[in-house]
């Protein structure tokens, strides 16, 4: 009969991968007292935590599945004289901590293997005989939360809802993550641009996080920009926001009302709050591409994550500030109307672009 029992278990723990030397065991999951802990009683983070990690595991969510169903099997109703304290100590028992099996010495595979099997025949066991005597109490299984992502490609800009029913536009060369379901905060991790509205909840905050900088806002609308390279730039359109760094050092968190820019300077490692004086920076979010003075290094950045292109210069040997505003205009007409003022030919060959200057 144990040959039998031994048999089919060890097929079923081959099945699972507990037999993989170069995976988790159930064991191990059973014995660390965090999974334990977000099995009974999870929370926002600890929820997070075991979905990012089954993500980067894909391999070990079933096994982790039945870890879980293995300890809510410990969840029914069961008489007083049984503690939570006895449980513990019952349960550090079934996985033998500190002892050796059988004849089996510490650590040998035979030996973990018919402590895993004796664990789950006494939980077994433990489950039928409260089953039949008490009587079964409801078990809410922790629902998984699980991160989406949204990226553009340079050339490319999308609008969309997220789950809390705040709007987004999200540039182009840019990403965007956030869970498929808010907890105790709505949080948003950022690279590139976006332009939020954020739809108010003030039992929830609602915050962007950017290459180290935290922007927070309740029910308000406003823009960030932080494209590697360059400062970030939070510009408030509606509302009020506070932003941080999340490094501690002087003037570390700032506030900024309507009217005002929040720069951030990372090589100074500071915040600046300044007024803008007009809404130029979220533009792009109704497809116009606006330059102020801009110099050509950040016209060709702007026009190549624009349009999906390459833009090289040929003899550019002096300054050069240029002023202008575009909707909807083509590559080849804005280059036109450049080319006039800035006095330069250009030729333009699917995705490669070259100017040449006078």
């Amino acid at each position: 009969m144990s040959d039998v029992i031994g048999g089919f278990l060890e097929s079923y723990f081959r099945r699972l991968g507990i037999m993989d030397d170069n995976k988790y065991k159930l064991e191990d999951f059973l014995s660390d007292a965090r999974f334990r802990d977000w099995v009974l009683n999870p929370t926002p983070e600890s929820q997070l935590f075991w979905e990012k990690w089954m993500r980067t595991h894909p391999d070990q969510r079933e096994m982790i599945l039945s870890a879980r169903e293995v300890i809510l099997s410990f969840q029914f109703q069961k008489p007083e004289v049984v503690s939570p304290e006895e449980k513990d100590v019952l349960l550090k028992n079934i996985l033998g901590e500190d002892k050796v099996v059988g004849s089996h010495r510490k650590g040998s595979n035979y030996g973990l293997f018919y402590k895993i099997a004796a664990s789950i025949l006494i939980v077994l066991c433990l489950s039928l005989y409260y089953l039949h005597f008490t009587k079964t109490k409801k078990v809410e299984v922790p629902e998984l939360i699980t991160q989406v992502v949204k990226a553009n490609p340079r050339g490319q800009k999308t609008r969309f809802t997220l789950p809390d029913g705040s709007k987004v536009w999200l540039n182009s060369d840019s990403r965007i993550e956030y869970p498929d379901k808010f907890m105790a905060r709505r949080t948003i991790y950022l690279q590139g641009e976006a332009f939020f509205e954020v739809a108010e909840n003030p039992e929830k905050p609602f915050e962007v996080i950017s290459r180290g900088i935290i922007t927070t806002a309740i029910g308000t609308s406003f823009n960030v920009s932080a494209f590697e390279g360059h400062n970030i730039e939070v510009g408030l359109v509606t509302g009020k926001i506070s932003v941080e760094t999340e490094t501690q050092h002087q003037n570390s968190k700032v506030y900024a009302g309507p009217g005002e820019m929040v720069i951030y300077n990372e090589a100074l490692n500071g915040l600046q709050v300044k007024p803008y004086a007009n809404l130029d920076f979220i533009k792009w979010t109704d497809r116009i591409i606006v330059f102020k003075r801009a110099g050509f290094q950040q016209i060709k950045e702007k026009l190549e994550r624009w349009y999906d292109v390459r833009i090289n210069a040929r003899n550019l040997d002096r300054e050069m500030t240029f002023t202008g505003e575009f909707k909807n205009e083509s590559l080849e007409r804005i280059l036109e109307r450049m080319a006039f003022v800035e006095k330069f030919s250009f030729e333009i060959n699917d995705k490669e672009v070259n100017i040449f200057f006078e």
